[in-house]
C-alpha cells in the first residue's frame, strides 16, 4: 500500500513464510536457551553476534554489492532467504521459492530436532547450574 501497489494473491503466501519463521526462530530459541545454561556468557555476546549476521545478510545493501563468492553464501542464510521472501510477497509481488521454502523448513526441523535433543538431555541440571 505505502509503494502504491495494492496487494495481490500472492499476499496468501505470507502465513506461510510467517509460519517458518517461527518454527526456525522457536528451534534456534530451544537450543540457545538449553545452551545458555551452561555457557552465560552466551547470553552477553549473543547480541553481538545477531549484530553481525545483521550486517553480512544483506538487508540494508543489494545482494548484487557483495563479491560472487559471499553472493552464493548468502542463499545459505537462512535470515536472507527469510527476508528475500517477504520482500518477493509484499515488494515485488512474486511467490518465494520453493526451493528457499524448503531449505528453510528443513534447516527448522533440523535445528529444533537437535536442539529439543539438547534441551532434554540438559533439562535435568538446569537447576544444579543455576
Amino acid at each position: 500500500v505505502v509503494s502504491g501497489k495494492s496487494p495481490d494473491w500472492h499476499v496468501l503466501w505470507l502465513p506461510v513464510i510467517v509460519a517458518l519463521q517461527f518454527f526456525l526462530l522457536a528451534a534456534l530459541g530451544l537450543w540457545l536457551s538449553a545452551t545458555n545454561v551452561f555457557l552465560r556468557d552466551l547470553s552477553i555476546g549473543l547480541p553481538n553476534i545477531l549484530t553481525i549476521i545483521m550486517f553480512i545478510t544483506p538487508i540494508f545493501y543489494p545482494l548484487e554489492s557483495l563479491p560472487p563468492l559471499l553472493q552464493s553464501l548468502s542463499f545459505a542464510n537462512p535470515f536472507y532467504l527469510l527476508i528475500d521472501a517477504y520482500r518477493g510477497v509484499l515488494l515485488r509481488q512474486d511467490s518465494p521459492s520453493p526451493v528457499a521454502l524448503a531449505y528453510l523448513l528443513l534447516l527448522a526441523f533440523v535445528i529444533f530436532h537437535f536442539g529439543l535433543a539438547a534441551f532434554r538431555r540438559a533439562k535435568g541440571q538446569f537447576n544444579s547450574a543455576l
